[in-house]
């Protein structure tokens, strides 16, 4: 994630790669979202959740030979990202969608190499297309509850 100076001063929240981090809150503050999650959906949940998932696999038995798919129990849009944004500051947060062109030359322009903004701009295309979205439940039984909101963890960065 970055902040980037927009055209009309301020900065823009700009959510790359997997969508979920900490947020720049000027950016939400001046109601601008910038992604490239399209329509695409994305089931997160937050770091904490996976590295207490991780522990019990680590340090209880039953877990040899198995392969869990760790993520949220929610899938979430953009637009409802942007929408959740707007609920907790209490100030309109619009996202805009940005095309892979437009992602590749944000990312050039943060300072990546060609070869790691094209990496991104290929995930970020498999989000789009719905990789992101799966809810199979492995965290939350890993951790013997659900997995935290999305507007939980939000709260945490604003």
């Amino acid at each position: 994630m970055a902040g980037e100076q927009a055209a009309g001063g301020g900065h823009d929240a700009f959510a790359v790669a997997f969508g979920v981090g900490a947020q720049p809150r000027s950016g939400l503050l001046a109601g601008r979202l910038r992604g490239v999650g399209g329509a695409g959906r994305i089931a997160t949940a937050p770091r904490k959740e996976f590295a207490e998932a991780a522990a019990v696999v680590l340090s209880t038995p039953g877990h040899e030979g198995r392969a869990y798919e760790l993520s949220g129990d929610v899938a979430w849009s953009f637009d409802e990202f942007a929408t959740t944004a707007q609920e907790l500051l209490g100030t309109p947060v619009r996202y805009q969608s940005l095309t892979s062109e437009n992602e590749r030359e944000q990312l050039l322009a943060l300072g990546l190499d060609e070869g790691t903004a094209d990496f991104m701009v290929m995930l970020n295309a498999d989000m789009r297309d719905g990789a992101m979205a799966a809810t199979p439940g492995d965290l939350a039984r890993l951790i013997g509850r659900p997995a935290e909101p999305l507007a939980e963890t939000m709260k945490t960065w604003l």
